[in-house]
């Protein structure tokens, strides 16, 4: 059970407030973002607003710098292209996600909806993605 909590960085509420998973220090709740759902229970998202914000203006900066691609553009990990993207009519499914390393914010690429959360539920860990692919294989 600790290796599932580890691996989707799971902090658990006290209170002294959270623990954020990018940098580390613990905030009072108030500095993290919070879902509020029909049922009235609320969620506080796991980064803080200071490096949410950090994130926002390096993807900001990268977006500049590297322009939204064609209409013919593929996605590197599935190839799937824009029209095969749409065919759900859900907007967010039927567009690019600009990649990039969360560590160096190097730009890595446009990625599909489905490739870019993929990688990221992944922790963006090669290792997990070679664990992922004999995982599929051996079913």
């Amino acid at each position: 059970m600790t290796e599932q909590y580890e691996l989707f960085k799971i902090e658990y509420i006290d209170r002294d407030g959270y623990i954020c998973i990018k940098c580390g220090v613990r905030q009072p709740e108030n500095n993290f973002t919070t879902v509020h759902y029909e049922n009235g229970t609320v969620e506080y998202k796991r980064t803080c607003k200071t490096c949410v914000k950090k994130q926002s203006v390096i993807r900001n900066e990268l977006k500049k710098k590297h322009p939204y691609p064609d209409d013919d553009y593929r996605c590197p990990v599935c190839d799937r292209n824009k029209e095969d993207l749409q065919k759900t009519e859900q907007r967010r499914l039927g567009m690019w996600y600009l990649d990039h390393c969360h560590n160096t914010g190097k730009f890595r690429g446009w990625l599909c909806h489905h490739c870019n959360t993929g990688l990221g539920a992944l922790g963006d860990s090669i290792e997990r993605v070679k664990n992922a692919l004999n995982y599929l294989k051996s079913c």
